[in-house]
């Protein structure tokens, strides 16, 4: 009798795997045919660079466009603990991922929306690692809300209509991720 209650858990667990695996592929294979980054976490070497950049005070909000798993958030909340932060995060898997990663955090809210939808007007302070192509769309929509002083880091994409303010150099490995961040200023 336990050999078949084995045998049922066992079926029963790869099914599960079998469905997360098939969920997970489409979602990021929806994500990047219709227009929006897949979701890759941001790598660790680039993490204090990031928040060096961003320089969050007691009165900004900062909030990430396209927040995947939550990482850069909590990061921030550890160096700036009294700044109020927003991830923006479509796609289902990392929405969830990032609120099970940010729920102990009073200071984070994560939000699932498109961001194309989302309103930056009260943003002090973004971040951002999506593709060139997403860039340039977003860029349009930051001009029409952004309040002049707005920061932007935007991870090795930039927005090819406007200047950045400066290039920092995070890595310098051809195999890197997270090599530049672009930083604009409103």
């Amino acid at each position: 009798m336990t050999h078949i209650i084995v045998n049922v858990i066992y079926f029963l667990t790869m099914i599960l795997l079998l469905v997360a695996t098939v969920w997970i592929v489409f979602s990021l294979l929806r994500s990047t045919l219709f227009g929006h980054a897949p979701f890759i976490p941001v790598m660790d070497h680039a993490i204090d660079p990031i928040l060096s950049e961003l320089d969050l005070g007691q009165d900004s909000l900062f909030i990430e466009i396209g927040c995947g798993n939550g990482k850069v958030l909590v990061a921030a909340t550890q160096k700036f603990p009294q700044t109020k932060m927003i991830g923006i995060e479509h796609d289902l898997v990392p929405y969830f991922i990032a609120r099970f990663n940010t729920r102990k955090l009073p200071n984070v809210s994560i939000v699932r929306q498109n961001f194309f939808s989302y309103d930056f007007s009260k943003a002090t302070h973004l971040f951002a690692y999506l593709l060139p192509g997403v860039m340039d769309d977003l860029g349009g929509k930051l001009d029409r809300e952004l309040q002049p002083g707005t920061i932007l880091v935007s991870c090795d994409f930039k927005i090819s209509r406007k200047q950045p303010l400066r290039i920092v150099t995070v890595s310098a490995k051809k195999s890197d991720l997270a090599k530049n961040l672009f930083i604009y200023k409103w």
